[in-house]
């Protein structure tokens, strides 16, 4: 995270609204938002900036496979509407409407257990418990036409507040979504764990302290339901939407590790 300095305190610029989002969806079950997050990452791929558009989206009453539907759908219909109502646009950038307009559900699936399993037999040193990085994305989806989900991986390398999984207790209730060809990783999402002492528990393997996230735990303590979210990295989507070499392509003024000034 970006750390700076608010007022004599230590705080870190927005990685994600999710947290924020969710107390609103007592009142309104369906919430989203579309904004800028910050990610400190010294990452210096074609994939990646430190500044992105950041959909995000939260519902109440929605479970892990309800969750992944959202996902399909909306990926589907962006796709779609660009594909219908932008044909001048894409014709000038030599974008194959067709591309977009067959973007449909379903998407495909696997479990990261078996992704590791693709990867180590095609040649890839990777043990379970690692993150699936580029050249895995590659090895997945290189030869792929569809969108391709990811799903329960394993705790140790996602964020606390997923749902546990209670058929493989290694893993949460979560997902990635990568693009085809090797574009990587356009949403990555999850079922949220709605029980205050695990999500306490959590915290705490997480190495984190559970005082730091009082209000939040309090959203489980006074009255919750089941609910999923997640978030879209819109500048990826249009790099795999128009087909672009580099991420820093689909954004007017793209901050990354080397460069702040337009």
């Amino acid at each position: 995270m970006f750390e700076v300095d608010y007022f004599g305190r230590k705080m870190f610029m927005t990685q994600t609204s999710q947290m924020h989002l969710e107390p609103q969806l007592f009142a309104m079950e369906r919430v989203f938002t579309l904004a800028p997050s910050f990610r400190a990452e010294k990452s210096r791929t074609r994939k990646h900036v430190t500044e992105y558009w950041h959909l995000e989206a939260e519902e109440a009453w929605c479970d892990h496979e309800c969750n992944l539907r959202r996902q399909e759908e909306l990926i589907s219909y962006l796709c779609n509407s660009v594909g219908e109502n932008r044909q001048h646009e894409l014709k000038e950038l030599g974008v194959n409407r067709e591309r977009l307009l067959g973007v449909k559900p379903p998407f495909d699936r696997m479990t990261y257990t078996e992704a590791i399993s693709i990867c180590q037999a095609a040649g890839l040193k990777i043990e379970w418990g690692e993150d699936l990085r580029t050249e895995a994305e590659h090895i997945l989806t290189d030869d792929r036409d569809n969108f391709l989900f990811v799903e329960y991986y394993p705790k140790e390398i996602k964020s606390f507040y997923m749902k546990h999984n209670d058929e493989d207790p290694r893993t949460y209730k979560n997902d990635d979504l990568l693009a085809p060809h090797g574009f990587g990783e356009m949403i990555g999402g999850s079922e949220r764990e709605t029980d205050a002492q695990l999500l306490i528990e959590n915290i705490i393997h997480a190495g984190d302290d559970p005082k730091k996230y009082e209000w939040y735990i309090d959203v489980r303590r006074y009255g919750t339901v089941q609910h999923s979210g997640f978030g879209v990295g819109i500048d990826r989507l249009i790099t795999w939407m128009l087909n672009l070499e580099h991420i820093r392509d689909s954004i007017p003024f793209p901050r990354t590790v080397s460069r702040v000034h337009p």
